[in-house]
């Protein structure tokens, strides 16, 4: 049985997107196109169908999918808020180390892909190549969100009070109980019931539970790419959009508002006497000058 051939071209011809899809999807293959209904067939990746039939209401079972990240002892990376909101001035102690060894894993990770290049069929190798090129270029921006944070102490800062406004609100929505709302007549007023509990209070008691407060891989290797670019206004890195790829659930939106919240964070650490132009935390604000 042969693939249904999906383009006419060769492959050099192909683009830069359409060869990338073939390396990812290269265990796939299209065996069939309906004509008014979809084609079906029932066949694991790298493996030929028995048949292929006509199917009305198209069903496929997608395969299951974890943001959680591994390294090479099996242990699962992740990385403490905590830990991180406490991260030293002299650049060393856990919270560091954590950090390098995030960046060492990856780096693991990107030669372990380059020497599984070679078993690739040779039309697919340099697109493989291609892609583990783009992967070092996710390294050196981690490794210089590392060297930013050893080096200036705003930004060190800012990342400390992110890692903190990330830790309080996990627990606010995590660990607070809705309290309802009743009418005390003795005050006339509508109060809540119950003791009140505040994030700030669990955090101060080393009360957050557990999987709280933890970064999973990705996300704090998003944050590290991003501080250069969000924290320097005429770094090269503002001509990236970087978008997250992970289904829902695997906590894309989390890794976003890190960033947002380091760089308010640093935009108001900005407002120093005499700066120009001035800064209110979110934008740039121009101070006219005196008419002369």
């Amino acid at each position: 049985m042969e693939k249904y051939p999906e383009s006419q071209r060769p492959f050099e011809q192909l683009d830069r997107e359409e060869q990338s899809l073939a390396l990812l999807y290269r265990e796939s293959a299209t065996w069939g196109i309906g004509h008014g209904c979809a084609a079906g067939w029932d066949a694991e990746p790298g493996q030929l169908p028995q048949m292929i039939y006509a199917d009305v209401m198209l069903a496929v079972q997608i395969p299951s999918m974890t943001p959680d990240i591994r390294n090479d002892s099996g242990q699962l990376i992740q990385l403490s808020m905590r830990a991180l909101a406490t991260l030293s001035e002299d650049g060393v102690g856990q919270a560091w180390q954590s950090l390098s060894d995030l960046a060492t894993e990856y780096a693991s990770w990107l030669q372990r892909a380059r020497n599984d290049v070679n078993h690739l069929p040779t039309h697919l190798q340099p697109v493989a190549t291609r892609h583990l090129d783009a992967c070092d270029v996710c390294l050196t921006r981690i490794h210089t969100g590392i060297t930013l944070l050893r080096n200036d102490h705003r930004v060190r800062k800012a990342f400390r009070l992110a890692n903190l406004a990330m830790l309080l609100q996990q627990i606010a929505t995590k660990q607070l109980s809705h309290r309802p709302l009743r009418w005390n007549p003795a005050l006339k007023l509508v109060r809540p019931e119950g003791e009140h509990r505040s994030p700030w209070h669990i955090y101060e008691q080393y009360q957050e539970g557990a999987g709280a407060g933890l970064w999973r891989a990705f996300q704090i290797a998003f944050l590290l790419m991003s501080l250069e670019g969000v924290t320097n206004g005429h770094s090269p890195d503002r001509e990236i959009v970087d978008l997250i790829w992970f289904p829902t659930g695997g906590g894309k939106t989390e890794a976003y508002l890190g960033v947002m919240a380091l760089y308010m964070f640093h935009e108001r650490l900005l407002m120093v006497d005499g700066e120009e132009p001035r800064r209110d935390g979110t934008n740039v604000l121009m101070v006219p000058q005196e008419a002369h």
